[in-house]
């Protein structure tokens, strides 16, 4: 099995400052494995803010619905 990757990359000099990198890795036909690995702590608690201000701000919509909704129905 053959896998090509290829990368860009800036080197700083703005817009069209980008460099390609094509890679090619050869593997055999015997299984290979990926080990796991724990993602870094700050990117959990960066994970689990965002799950909150979208959950939030899901409420918060449903809330302005829900009272629009009395609003325009009963007045």
């Amino acid at each position: 099995m053959r896998l090509s990757l290829a990368m860009a990359s800036t080197d700083g000099k703005g817009a069209g400052g980008h460099h390609h990198h094509h890679y090619e890795v050869a593997f055999d036909d015997r299984d290979f494995e990926i080990q796991y690995q724990e993602p870094a702590q700050n990117y959990l608690g960066k994970f689990k803010r965002n799950w909150a201000l979208h959950f939030g701000f899901l409420i918060l919509v449903y809330g302005f619905m829900v009272s629009f909704s009395v609003v325009t129905l009963y007045f």
